[in-house]
């Protein structure tokens, strides 16, 4: 099937970027969203996409990608306690 992609923007709750690393599965795939964005080809399906960066909290979404879509997510994340 053609691909679909994943994009999105990564900030603090302040609306500073963050560079962070997107995980998704399945699939394996990862990417880093540096100076906070991002953007991943991939097939169209359901996926768990996890977000980590040094000194926040890591967020979990689920996302479906159609094809020859674009899926759009924006993460605020929360510093780590």
């Amino acid at each position: 099937l053609p691909p679909g992609q994943l994009r999105g923007t990564i900030r603090s709750f302040g609306g500073k970027a963050v560079d962070a690393t997107i995980a998704i599965e399945p699939g394996g795939q990862s990417v880093r969203a540096s100076g906070g964005t991002f953007q991943l080809d991939t097939a169209p399906g359901t996926y768990e996409v996890t977000i980590t960066a040094p000194g926040y909290e890591t967020q979990t979404r689920r996302v479906s990608v159609e094809q020859n879509g674009v899926t759009v997510i924006n993460v605020d994340l929360r510093r780590a306690r």
